[in-house]
């Protein structure tokens, strides 16, 4: 089977004293086997930052697993990951507001991502990234972005 790939970014939703995190989600076929994996930004005070991959066979059947299926698949990952962290967040500061709280993703452009680095955010976890390369667009598009000059704030 001919190699396919692709990524999509997320943009989650904004809770307090969490912010709003960033998921990267790729995809990729190959030799054979479907590999996922997911990226997460979140934008608290300690820049928490997992990530995971997934693979499995192709299989020859009705069952139609391909990258969208794996992509899919890691999508709710990380959404339970960023769920999963709310409820650590509630047994580290036993705040009960992290109980109430749910993350739900909504796809942006990539363009999310040029901007956490252009603002001098996260740039080791993205330069951490390149070296998954698992997802041949992805790893192009991250080393297109890290090349870009960063902004600098001035007075």
């Amino acid at each position: 089977m001919a190699q396919n790939n692709d990524f999509k970014v997320f943009q989650g939703n904004y809770i307090p004293a969490d912010g709003a995190p960033l998921v990267v989600v790729s995809g990729c076929s190959d030799k054979g086997k479907l590999y996922s994996e997911y990226f997460i930004f979140v934008q608290d005070s300690d820049k928490s930052f997992y990530t995971q991959s997934i693979s499995c066979k192709e299989i020859d059947s009705d069952i139609k697993l391909d990258i969208n299926f794996m992509m899919d698949y890691a999508s709710e990952g990380a959404i339970a990951k960023l769920n999963d962290h709310l409820y650590q967040k509630f047994q580290k500061t036993k705040e009960r507001a992290y109980l109430y709280y749910e993350y739900k993703l909504s796809k942006t452009d990539s363009s999310a991502l040029v901007r956490l680095y252009m603002r001098n955010q996260y740039n080791d976890r993205l330069k951490m990234m390149l070296k998954n390369k698992m997802c041949p667009e992805l790893f192009e598009f991250l080393s297109t972005i890290i090349s870009l000059p960063k902004v600098v704030l001035e007075n």
